[in-house]
């Protein structure tokens, strides 16, 4: 065997050492994607579960809540500002849901249910409101685009 020989045997080897490692790699890359969705699924939903929580312990916050999305901004007494709020965090969090779906870690079922979740709330009256008179002027054009085309078709939870 010869030098020549030898040395095209290297190269074999090294293509089929290159080529496993890059496999390798593919398979680290696409467990470190499930891994980051499912991260973010979890955060997701434990940031929901909590404003949840806040409405069950506080009967307050809960009234002025349903009373906000239905007369949002005719509520009494500074209750208007505790809607905004409330509002405002969940239109926040539809933002970073946004961010990630466009950024591709966060799967398309999970987008399209919270924008469907998101778009119930700004649908009804008072929500609305919020939406029209403080959201939209200064909330991410692009989510803007895809929250108001998802209103256009009327099709979100009720």
């Amino acid at each position: 065997m010869t030098i020549q020989d030898l040395g095209s045997i290297g190269e074999l080897i090294s293509s089929i050492a290159t080529l496993a490692t890059l496999i390798y790699l593919a398979k680290q890359l696409q467990a470190n994607t499930k891994a980051t969705q499912a991260s973010n699924w979890h955060e997701i939903t434990r940031d929901y579960a909590r404003k949840n929580e806040l409405l069950i312990v506080h009967p307050e916050i809960n009234e002025i809540w349903r009373e906000g999305l239905k007369n949002y901004p005719n509520l009494p007494n500074g209750e208007n500002e505790r809607f905004a709020t409330i509002i405002a965090n969940h239109g926040l969090q539809f933002q970073a849901i946004y961010a990630q779906y466009q950024n591709g870690v966060l799967e398309e079922e999970m987008y399209t249910a919270y924008l469907g979740f998101f778009c119930s709330l700004i649908a009804q009256e008072g929500g609305l409101y919020w939406w029209e008179e403080s959201a939209r002027p200064v909330d991410v054009p692009s989510m803007v685009a895809a929250v108001d085309a998802q209103l256009a078709t009327g099709e979100y939870p009720n």
